[in-house]
């Protein structure tokens, strides 16, 4: 975890050398990816310190009373208060991490449907993408603090069958749904978008010069909207791929451990937690997938001094 961890923010520290270093780079979308990627590092380092305190001091235990069917253990407080700040963490960054990729799709329609790239538009579509944003920061804020309030300590400090948790699971999975809904139907409307422009295509076959130059610039700031907006779209499937386990076992959890015996219900119940440590999959390869999609950050990447010297070889080759 710990190394998976280092790598991560590793690749999201480098992102933002990169994104300080070369002015080209800061567009929009990338400045908001980039964003995203901090937060899931700084919620990956948070919890992963918490859940190595849970899982070390409560796994054993838990699998015994799932074999002998404890119904109740009692731990310290020091476990007791990891465990809720882990699921406060957890529920805000649950909520509003899916939605920023919203406003992310959001901003790539909005660029292809825009090529004039008026300034005042600009504004006013920042704007909303950081409003909305903020909304969702703050009602993540609200979750995460009910959530640590109202969460009572189970048998294996990550019980899901009080009243209290499977609410926070019903408004986690209908985050995630929602976020994978609008983002998915927005892409589909980018899809059209983007097939109804390469129709459309304008060929500079005027005399002027200076049209000609015009209509290729146009064509040209197209293009790098498109491969912006494909790399956008491999980061949101390489969000939610991760999270799909975890989303498959809670839902699961939700409709049937109610109807299992307790020795089966607490099973489900670990596996379902063990699911959840998957994300902390993402934070390594959401940056990673990210830098190997576009050319500039995997060549510089790949220069790197400590990388084997056959890596840098080959770019530069490649070149």
């Amino acid at each position: 975890m710990y190394f998976g961890l280092f790598l991560g923010s590793f690749f999201t520290l480098f992102l933002l050398y990169e994104l300080y270093c070369r002015s080209r780079l800061r567009t929009s979308t990338n400045v908001l990816i980039v964003i995203i990627f901090c937060s899931d590092s700084l919620r990956a380092v948070v919890c992963a310190i918490l859940e190595t305190v849970v899982l070390t001091k409560t796994w054993n235990t838990s699998i015994a009373n799932c074999e002998n069917e404890i119904p109740v253990i009692h731990y310290s407080p020091v476990i007791i208060n990891s465990c809720r700040a882990t699921m406060a963490i957890r529920s805000i960054f649950n909520v509003t991490q899916p939605f920023g990729f919203v406003a992310i799709a959001y901003e790539r329609l909005y660029m292809l449907l825009n090529r004039n790239g008026n300034s005042n538009m600009n504004a006013i579509r920042l704007k909303h993408i950081f409003i909305w944003i903020a909304v969702t920061f703050f009602f993540g804020i609200v979750f995460g603090a009910y959530h640590a309030i109202a969460y009572p300590p189970s048998n294996t400090c990550y019980g899901q069958s009080d009243t209290a948790s499977r609410v926070a699971m019903i408004i986690q999975l209908f985050c995630i749904f929602c976020a994978a809904l609008i983002g998915s139907l927005i892409y589909v409307k980018i899809c059209f978008t983007v097939r109804k422009h390469r129709a459309n295509l304008i060929t500079p076959i005027a005399e002027d010069r200076n049209m000609r130059k015009r209509i290729r610039r146009m064509n040209t700031l197209a293009k790098k909207n498109i491969q912006l907006t494909k790399q956008a779209f491999i980061i949101f499937l390489s969000f939610f791929f991760w999270r799909l386990p975890s989303t498959a076992l809670v839902f699961l959890n939700l409709i049937i451990a109610q109807q299992l015996r307790y020795k089966n219900r607490c099973y489900l119940e670990e596996f379902t937690n063990l699911s959840i440590q998957l994300i902390f999959v993402a934070t390594i390869t959401d940056p990673l997938v990210y830098i190997w999609t576009k050319s500039v950050l995997k060549q510089n990447f790949l220069q790197l001094r400590f990388l084997p010297l056959r890596f840098a070889r080959s770019t530069i080759n490649d070149r």
